[in-house]
């Protein structure tokens, strides 16, 4: 029976305002906007709640190693080569713990010192397409490749400012820095900080550009720590960056055009507050109880193989015993949240660990996630499911 003009009328209506309708409640959960070609999403709630699963597998390290080879002194970052096996490096060993895919320890290398192949102060591992192993010293702002057993091959000083020591290896051969996630500040009477949020180098090590919009705070001071990133790169070379102290998630392309800006609630004000004028010694470096105190937001990022974007941030802010220490009785501060393509947000997860956020804690290899926790010298393993 065809329909009546009266009927499609009635259907047309009937369709549209459940598209209002759908507008209207989407509209409750985010606030999405295009400009200049880039997405500009603000969650304000879960809007496709789904039921992620993490079953933890094994714990790497801890306070009871397996063995003498396997003691953690402090990891502080981690890598995957394309096998899938794990490079966890140790900031204080200093060397790097080699596990396969099945998390079976292999071998380690690496030994303190300024020869060839040997670590002074380790800050970043990266692992580049042929499995060569790259990692930033936070002195000199200089990259040591090594093969995957730890032979030197050479050395690569990279033309970017020395408070980018994570370099990441992108896979067409390029490196690339942001801004150190770990707190320095600038004296207030010096020209204000300038240089860019992120920065990506030809192999050699020559700058090629640099991207990222610089927050200013009221404190000059504050500007280069306030916007500290974490940042990890996926297959196409997309660049991922989450701010410590900024409540602000971004996406790049290789090239460093902004794709993708998103913002989600807190349970907590982003701003820093100070508890008296920040004094300098006669060296020009911030000293003693004027360090301003900045609430820390997130503390790590990583793409999974479905492209969703999953972030480490504070639910809350914990108490310090001291500078960077959380105190050894805070647990659940912290949560896993996940995101799509789109920034659209999926799903919360609780994090129990008492990590330590002021280093890099997130990493993801295949359907496999890795918290890895200072405060516990130790890195956790699961396995991402859903239900």
């Amino acid at each position: 029976m065809k329909n009546k003009p009266g009927n499609l009328v009635l259907i047309t209506l009937g369709v549209y305002f459940y598209f209002l309708l759908f507008l209207v409640v989407s509209g409750f959960a985010q606030s999405v906007q295009l400009r200049d070609r880039t997405r500009y999403v603000e969650n304000k709630k879960i809007m496709n709640d789904i039921c992620l699963t993490l079953s933890e597998i094994k714990i790497y390290g801890g306070m009871e190693p397996a063995n003498n080879e396997e003691i953690f002194c402090y990891p502080f970052d981690m890598a995957f080569d394309n096998d899938g096996n794990r490079y966890i490096l140790d900031h204080k060993g200093p060397y790097v713990l080699v596990y396969n895919k099945s998390g079976d320890f292999l071998y380690r290398f690496g030994k303190k010192g300024q020869g060839p192949g040997e670590l002074s102060f380790p800050w970043g591992i990266s692992i580049d397409i042929e499995n060569n192993v790259y990692i930033t010293e936070w002195y000199g702002g200089q990259v040591l490749v090594l093969s995957n057993k730890g032979k030197y091959i050479k050395r690569i000083h990279p033309k970017v400012p020395c408070d980018m020591p994570g370099i990441k290896v992108m896979n067409d051969g390029k490196l690339l820095g942001g801004l150190s996630p770990f707190p320095d500040f600038i004296p207030e009477e010096n020209p204000p900080f300038s240089e860019p949020v992120l920065v990506v180098c030809s192999p050699n090590g020559d700058r090629l550009r640099q991207f990222g919009s610089l927050k200013h705070f009221k404190y000059k001071a504050m500007t280069k720590s306030g916007n500290a990133v974490f940042y990890t790169v996926d297959a196409d070379d997309n660049i991922f960056v989450t701010y410590r102290f900024q409540n602000r998630i971004e996406k790049y392309n290789a090239n460093g055009k902004l794709l993708l800006h998103i913002k989600r609630k807190l349970n907590f004000k982003e701003p820093f507050k100070v508890n008296q004028d920040i004094t300098y010694n006669k060296n020009g470096g911030v000293q003693g109880s004027g360090l301003p105190i900045m609430n820390v937001v997130s503390c790590g990022i990583a793409v999974d193989s479905q492209n969703r974007i999953w972030v480490l941030t504070m639910s809350r802010q914990p108490q310090y015993e001291r500078f960077c220490e959380v105190a050894e009785n805070e647990h659940d501060y912290a949560k896993l949240e996940v995101f799509d393509s789109d920034g659209i947000m999926l799903a919360e997860i609780p994090v129990k660990e008492n990590i330590e956020p002021y280093v890099s804690c997130l990493y993801i290899n295949d359907d496999h996630l890795f918290i890895l926790n200072a405060n516990t010298v130790s890195v956790t393993e699961y396995l991402v499911g859903t239900e």
